[in-house]
């Protein structure tokens, strides 16, 4: 029996890839990102620089959209035993669109497994858990297994996020106009976390980024950091920001495993110039 774990590329594992053995694969289904007439596709062919240059050149609303059922199919039809990884469903449409990909593939192969998981997150939490599917499987765990304990593994997760742009989700209505505006011309930098719900919740806005990275580590320590935690950092441009947070963490959490990868389109798009990304 063949394995296959599949994630949308809200993930950036396009960037850092995925160990996996002979009889287990990976694969990202893209979303995609509009402005005006001009659809990028968030795939290894992306050219994140004129996607950039496209989102500060043009004045109107923005959007993304989700992948289709039949790009999901695709990557079912691959093996028998799928574990699909999706960004969260209260922000984008993408679980549902699996969801919808999974009755397609089993009404045509009913002896396929296939499990969804909406992580209620997005980035580094999605690496996190691919990376413990693929233990578990090379672990010799049944799909039930498998699916029960990614499930278990994601509800332990957390995602914390610090911004320095909010242009994007005022755009998209993701904020306040009154409020993302006046945090702008402020040069605030907002430090969050990804709810419950899978919605951005808002916890401080601050200026600076030592405060902000100060206030960002004691968050993660009131959400449980662990002392041997793995951590991935997702930055927009912010490598030295986010170099910076990383050493924050591990000059006080030394046994930490630190991850620092740059955002990919969607990510970036969302996290805007200067947006660092937490998951552990």
């Amino acid at each position: 029996m063949t394995w296959r774990i599949v994630a949308d590329s809200s993930c950036d594992l396009t960037l850092c890839g995925l160990a996996t053995g002979e009889d287990v694969s990976f694969g990202t289904v893209p979303l995609k990102i509009v402005v005006g007439e001009e659809v990028f596709t968030d795939d290894a062919s992306l050219d994140l620089l004129r996607l950039r240059q496209a989102l500060a050149d043009y004045p109107g609303r923005t959007s993304s959209a989700c992948p289709s059922p039949a790009e999901w199919a695709q990557e079912f039809a691959k093996a028998d035993q799928i574990i699909a990884v999706t960004m969260t469903s209260a922000l984008s449409g993408t679980y549902n669109s699996a969801l919808i990909a999974r009755d397609m593939m089993l009404e045509k192969e009913p002896g396929k497994k296939i499990h969804v998981i909406d992580t209620r997150s997005t980035a580094g939490h999605m690496v996190l858990l691919c990376r413990e599917i693929s233990r578990l499987i090379d672990a010799g765990k049944s799909f039930e297994e498998v699916c029960e304990e990614a499930e278990k593994y994601n509800r332990e997760k957390q995602l914390l996020f610090t911004l320095r742009s909010f242009d994007t989700l005022i755009k998209n209505g993701r904020m306040n106009k009154l409020t993302g505006a006046l945090a702008s011309c402020l040069g605030m930098r907002a430090v969050g976390r990804a709810t419950e719900k899978g919605e951005l919740g808002i916890l401080h806005k601050t200026r600076g980024e030592a405060r902000a990275f100060s206030l960002f580590l004691q968050e993660m320590e009131k959400r449980g950091l662990r002392e041997d935690a793995e951590i991935y950092l997702h930055h927009c441009r912010a490598e030295t920001a986010a170099k910076l947070l990383y050493k924050l963490i591990l000059k006080k959490h030394p046994r930490c495993r630190v991850t620092v990868l740059p955002c990919r389109g969607l990510t970036g798009y969302y996290a805007g110039e200067g947006g660092i990304l937490a998951a552990f």
